[in-house]
């Protein structure tokens, strides 16, 4: 699918013609069950399947189109974007009724996609989806995460790509204070590793 032909698949999706959603599938599923792969396996939880997002993704996406949503995607990297903010909301959602459903014994899943604005759903993605800027920063964020203690790997994960101290509060089942004390450990680990390597590049220098 080019940029040039997205919103003629988006009109088929909404008028239910019998290729449009095939079409779609076949364009993007694994794109998206890709990146909803690399969003579930930080998570303890492996009661997630990323085919069973991405399958949801798309359900909620043909529900939106036919409900006459999704008008304002004007391109196909805006689309990716939004089925990427779909996949990470859904994440988020089936993680919240996992815990939910051990604590209460709920029985009813939540899903916030169908209930936020196509603008809502992109800028809760707008942040993470810049693939040049991601590439060049991987490697110094997995050296950054290498230098702190096991216990505040997932917490800094977690916040790295983006969850708010209650989501990753929720997913790790601890308490939001637990989560900005961990945070503030972390900060402090890395604040002490730059200084002492500030402090032996001027012993070297000075050398």
């Amino acid at each position: 699918m080019n940029n040039g032909n997205h919103q003629d698949i988006l009109s088929r999706v909404a008028a239910d013609t019998d290729t449009s959603v095939e079409t779609l599938w076949a364009t993007l599923f694994q794109k998206i069950a890709a990146y909803s792969s690399s969003r579930i396996k930080s998570h303890p939880n492996r009661q997630i399947d990323e085919q069973d997002i991405t399958s949801s993704v798309f359900a909620s996406l043909i529900r939106g189109c036919r409900a006459g949503r999704f008008g304002e995607i004007t391109d196909f990297d805006e689309l990716t974007r939004l089925l990427q903010a779909m996949a990470k909301r859904k994440i988020v959602d089936r993680i919240r009724y996992l815990t939910r459903k051990k604590r209460t014994g709920i029985t009813h899943q939540v899903e916030s996609v169908d209930e936020l604005s196509t603008a809502e759903l992109l800028h809760a993605c707008e942040e993470e989806y810049r693939p040049e800027a991601s590439a060049m920063l991987n490697e110094v964020v997995e050296s950054a995460i290498s230098q702190l203690s096991e216990r505040l790997r997932p917490i800094v994960g977690l916040r790295l790509q983006g969850y708010e101290h209650s989501e990753i509060a929720e997913i790790l089942q601890i308490s939001t204070s637990t989560v900005a004390r961990k945070l503030h450990l972390a900060r402090a680990t890395w604040k002490n590793q730059l200084a002492m390597e500030a402090t032996d590049s001027t012993r070297h220098n000075n050398g």
